[in-house]
């Protein structure tokens, strides 16, 4: 992947425009985290599915738990999909075009909240990255 540019700036609340805080610890903390996520949802341990290769499928944990849902075309994830933690709470959601990651796609901790939104476009990163954290978020934009 080649980035043109990248634009960073971490916002603390309250804090001014002219207050932004830039550390390459942030970047690469967030990217072997964001690294570790897309692993993870490309990787099935002991998953059970009810698929065929074309249409709505969903992937199963061996609790009964929905593991992964979304639209098959020719064997390969199309479309809107969803994956969830093994209990049951959503982990990701956002579309894939072509076979593609193509739109806004959304990352999730265990307890449900939005730890991550990326656009991508053909597959690439395109546009805002914003990572949430306690009290604070980072944004990120790539063109």
């Amino acid at each position: 992947m080649q980035v043109k540019s990248c634009f960073t700036k971490t916002r603390l609340p309250g804090a001014g425009p002219h207050e932004l805080i830039h550390t390459n610890m942030r970047k690469r903390i967030i990217y072997i985290l964001f690294t570790g996520i897309l692993f993870s949802l490309n990787t099935v341990y002991g998953q059970k599915t009810e698929t065929n290769s074309e249409g709505y499928t969903y992937f199963y944990y061996d609790n009964g738990n929905i593991a992964s849902e979304g639209i098959l075309r020719d064997g390969k994830p199309d479309g809107y999909w969803k994956t969830y933690y093994e209990s049951g709470v959503l982990k990701s959601e956002g579309n894939r075009k072509n076979f593609l990651l193509d739109s806004l796609w959304t990352f999730y901790n265990e307890q449900g909240k939005p730890v991550l939104q990326i656009n991508y476009k053909n597959g690439k990163k395109n546009g805002n990255r914003t990572t949430y954290r306690e009290k604070e978020y980072t944004e990120e934009y790539f063109v």
